[in-house]
Formats: C-alpha cells, sequence, structure tokens
C-alpha cells in the first residue's frame, strides 16, 4: 500500500460526493471530507494526530492513543520496482552467501 500525497492525482471509477469528475487531487478529496465532518482534518492527518481513547473487544480497559486519519492507494497488482546496479549486486551477494551457507 502506497501512502497518496495532496498534489497526487486519482481516477475514481464512480465519482463520490461532492467532487468535480472522476479525476481529481487527493487534496479535492480531502476537502470533500473535511465538509463532511465539518471540521479541519489538519490534526486528524498530521503525524500526532488526536488524542483519544478506544475500547476494544475482549480488552477489559480503554487505550489510550491518537487518532490518525490516512488514504492509501493498494494496487491491484504488485507494481515491481526496477533494480539498481547496486541492488542487483547486493541481491547476487545474498544469492551467493545463501548458496555458500547451504
Amino acid at each position: 500500500m502506497y501512502q497518496i500525497l495532496p498534489n497526487e492525482v486519482v481516477t475514481l471509477e464512480d465519482p463520490v460526493y461532492d467532487l468535480n469528475g472522476p479525476t481529481n487531487r487527493i487534496s479535492e478529496i480531502q476537502a470533500v471530507i473535511e465538509n463532511h465532518l465539518g471540521r479541519n482534518l489538519n490534526a486528524l492527518t498530521s503525524e500526532e494526530g488526536v488524542r483519544c481513547e478506544a475500547l476494544f473487544l475482549g480488552v477489559p480497559e480503554w487505550q489510550p492513543g491518537r487518532l490518525r486519519l490516512m488514504l492509501l492507494f493498494e494496487p491491484d497488482e504488485p507494481v515491481e520496482e526496477e533494480l539498481s546496479p547496486n541492488d542487483e549486486l547486493d541481491k547476487s551477494l545474498s544469492e551467493l552467501q545463501r548458496l555458500a551457507n547451504s
């Protein structure tokens, strides 16, 4: 999964809410969420989040922590990353070491 940044763009198969069309910046989607929540998302989307307590099934006490809202992109198929020459060398050395230890 990948965290999507505010200036990145997605095309939605089924446009939702008050979006301008199927293709939108993440910041536009965040603005729609903000409008529906009726408050600023800065605290929820920040690294610090919002202080809260949660009660989970099977846990007898409230758990203190932080609530954070994050949009994630999960590709249907994993994207293969291109290996740099150094990565390929590291991979080859790791394979040689694995064979030597066998």
